[in-house]
């Protein structure tokens, strides 16, 4: 099992110039993004290597299924990548959500309760 994920790991980080410069804006727009909507340094810096991950494996992922959404790779790649980035970003967004959610139900069950 270890070696099957190692191995997928290393299939996604061999990537090319273009593959990580595109990447590596994108993660910088979604990282100052999700700071601008968390107002949080600790939770932007969390989400960037799930980001990261996110978008290296759906372009990994676009290109091992043939899935082109657009007729120039380049311009399939970015969006492969930014797919990836987006929807990452989306579920730390709703998992953290959730978390905070679960979080304000306890203390307020704690407070509730009777001493």
């Amino acid at each position: 099992m270890f070696h099957a994920i190692w191995d997928y790991l290393n299939e996604i980080f061999d990537i090319g110039i273009f593959v990580a410069l595109v990447t590596a804006a994108l993660l910088v727009f979604a990282y100052w993004l999700v700071r601008l909507m968390t107002e949080s340094l600790l939770l932007s810096t969390l989400f960037a290597p799930v980001m990261l991950l996110g978008g290296l494996a759906s372009n990994h992922y676009f290109n091992t299924h043939f899935i082109v959404l657009m007729q120039d790779p380049d311009s399939n790649t970015v969006l492969g990548i930014a797919a990836g980035i987006i929807s990452a970003m989306l579920i730390m967004l709703i998992l953290t959500r959730v978390a905070y959610a679960f979080g304000d139900r306890r203390t307020r069950a704690r407070r509730a309760a009777p001493t």
